[in-house]
């Protein structure tokens, strides 16, 4: 059970680390948040926000691509 925890621990850093990258390197309106549902061990890592366009600014919700964080866990 304690390798199980310390996994769950290593997403959950993982993830958040991204999201607070992915806000410092962003000029746009864009936030990166993330979920947690501990319980069924289901994580997401989502971007936010309002981006511009020549029409107007759209507003988003969109899943990220995991490519990026999965890397690191192996």
């Amino acid at each position: 059970m304690e390798k199980l925890e310390k996994y769950r621990l290593i997403i959950r850093q993982l993830l958040t680390n991204h999201a607070r990258l992915e806000a410092n390197n962003s000029d746009s309106e864009i936030e990166g948040q993330v979920i947690f549902d501990t319980e069924h061990d289901h994580y997401q890592l989502l971007d936010i926000g309002w981006d511009g366009f020549p029409e107007g600014d759209v507003g988003y919700h969109l899943p990220r691509s995991s490519r990026g964080c999965s890397t690191q866990l192996f």
